[in-house]
């Protein structure tokens, strides 16, 4: 199933509907693309004022992650778009941005692209800064279970873990401290390792958290 899907965030510009399906299938290997279409969306995405259609895009995005096992996400910006009509630098720089604001969602995916369309709709990959830091981490919930996940901001998201923000595990079972945080040099690995902490049994996990050779 992970080989099938790759998730699209495209614009509603029939124009660049079969363009990026070529493209993406191509890169990937892969037999279908969701595509989630909406007027601008790295515009949308970048801005985030509308957030109404930010929600909606991102409750899309979830369903291809988690129901169809979407291995990646790409952000499609378009030359001659209605309603973004600026040009080609500036929707990169809202391609980028939008991509930044994905990565917030810490959807289990393995790459999140950037891709534009030029004047003669060939798709071009978006060129995105060195990768920073990452961090897989493992807290303890109000009812002691362990739950493991990645961030780039690892405060941020243990605030958000303790307004039940963070993911529906604590959402669920509350958040009451963490206990082990591991840098790691970008999302990637730090997806690996997380991978790996989350198929340990929980006295495994223990023993990382006590420093403890595993």
């Amino acid at each position: 199933m992970s080989k099938k899907f790759v998730t699209a965030i495209n614009c509603m510009d029939g124009r660049t509907q079969e363009p990026v399906v070529k493209y993406l299938k191509n890169k990937y290997g892969c037999a279908f693309i969701d595509m989630i279409t909406e007027a601008g969306p790295n515009k949308m995405l970048a801005e985030g004022k509308e957030k109404a259609g930010v929600l909606s895009i991102k409750r899309r995005v979830e369903i291809s992650v988690f129901r169809h096992k979407s291995q990646a996400v790409a952000v499609v910006g378009h030359f001659n778009c209605v309603r973004n009509p600026t040009g080609r630098d500036e929707q990169k720089k809202q391609t980028l941005k939008a991509i930044e604001e994905i990565k917030k969602w810490n959807f289990p995916v393995k790459e999140i692209i950037g891709l534009w369309a030029d004047r003669k709709f060939k798709i071009r990959r978006i060129n995105t800064p060195t990768v920073g830091a990452w961090y897989v981490y493992i807290l303890e919930s109000q009812k002691k279970t362990l739950y493991t996940g990645i961030t780039n901001d690892i405060e941020k998201r243990m605030a958000a873990h303790k307004n039940g923000k963070g993911a529906r595990f604590t959402k669920v079972f509350g958040f009451e401290k963490l206990l082990y945080s591991e840098k790691l040099d970008g999302r990637v690995e730090a997806m690996k390792r997380e991978a790996q902490i989350k198929s340990w049994p929980k006295k495994k996990k223990l023993a990382l958290i006590a420093g403890k050779s595993v």
